[in-house]
């Protein structure tokens, strides 16, 4: 589907929906023209948005759990009648209001079954509202202007291997059996080893540093504000940070291999980024590639070479950072071709 991106089931197992609630983090519609029911992540509210993680979790036949987060605007893929709600007791929402707060959660029936493959959530891409001629001009207009797009892309620098954090401020640990509960405060540096809805064990380390364990055995709460993803390359042992806010969809899978130019989210490449990473050579291809797209798209069939011109014309200036002992100045605008000569 050239219009969503598919969350794919990993593995075969029972499917669970955790902090899908009725009218706080997701919403019922009716398709005027199908007259199905359709389910999507809304727009939450920020008090929300920071307390709950719409997420499908596959508990798989292979005794392991595969965790799926559904960023804000995803449709689930399921049959009304394959849900059930249930008025339950939210205990991230009692803590924040410091009384008991409940909510109409919405639940797949139990034992409910998928395969390997099933595609349980689409998330719609914004880049295909803008792919006919008209609503396409614009980002001809975006891209040969050197624009940055509005739904920005978070792209690697390195080359290397990627992990996935949570970023949160403070991790709780809250024992249903016991109604024990505990905060503690993440260090400024320290990675969060735990994900929200984590079932841990005491002693169990929850930071990277260790100066965090469970006291004793709980499921996991956290305040999150999105995602740390830490790209590390073996070889030269550089390592590059990135802050993902809550709500943008992750492409990459944590474990994954990615080389300096990956997208890590959903988005568009910001062009600066591609210059400064990979250089002039594959900005041209970026160009020519993203605004024959548009064209495409519609059956108009536009020859390579028109756009090489008008981007190799983009591309001829550049400014002097560092003149040396040369002619030039500095923060010099000069055509490359003089500067080459």
């Amino acid at each position: 589907d050239p219009f969503a991106i598919p969350i794919i089931a990993e593995k075969s197992g029972t499917l669970e929906l955790r902090d899908v609630i009725l009218d706080v983090t997701v919403r019922e519609e009716r398709d005027n023209i199908t007259g199905k029911t359709i389910i999507d992540i809304s727009f939450m509210r920020p008090k929300d948005a920071v307390l709950h993680t719409p997420r499908a979790v596959i508990k798989g036949d292979d005794g392991k759990e595969y965790t799926y987060d559904l960023p804000v605007n995803t449709i689930i893929m399921l049959s009304r009648n394959d849900l059930e709600t249930q008025w339950d007791k939210c205990l991230a929402c009692s803590e924040a209001e410091d009384a008991d707060v409940y909510h109409n959660y919405l639940q797949v029936k139990p034992g409910f079954k998928v395969q390997a493959g099933d595609i349980i959530a689409k998330i719609p891409r914004e880049t295909a509202k803008v792919r006919d001629i008209v609503g396409g001009l614009p980002r001809v207009e975006e891209l040969l202007e050197a624009r940055e797009p509005k739904n920005k892309a978070i792209v690697s620098e390195i080359d290397g291997i990627v992990r996935i954090y949570e970023d949160a401020d403070d991790i709780i640990i809250y024992n249903p059996i016991t109604g024990q509960s505990q905060k503690y405060d993440v260090p400024k540096d320290a990675l969060v080893l735990v994900k929200n809805g984590q079932h841990v064990q005491e002693g169990q380390m929850l930071t990277d540093d260790g100066s965090i364990k469970a006291e004793f055995e709980g499921v996991v709460r956290l305040k999150s504000k999105g995602y740390k993803v830490i790209v590390f390359n073996k070889e030269t042992g550089l390592q590059k940070e990135y802050s993902i806010a809550k709500g943008k969809y992750m492409i990459v899978k944590d474990g994954e291999v990615v080389k300096a130019g990956d997208p890590l989210t959903d988005g568009t490449p910001n062009p600066h980024d591609i210059l400064r990473i990979m250089g002039p050579e594959e900005l041209a291809k970026f160009l020519v590639k993203e605004v024959q797209m548009v064209y495409r798209m519609q059956g108009v069939e536009i020859s390579d070479k028109h756009f090489e011109v008008i981007i190799r014309q983009i591309l001829r200036k550049v400014k002097i950072v560092d003149p040396g002992d040369s002619r030039f100045l500095l923060n010099e605008i000069v055509d490359k071709v003089d500067l080459e000569e």
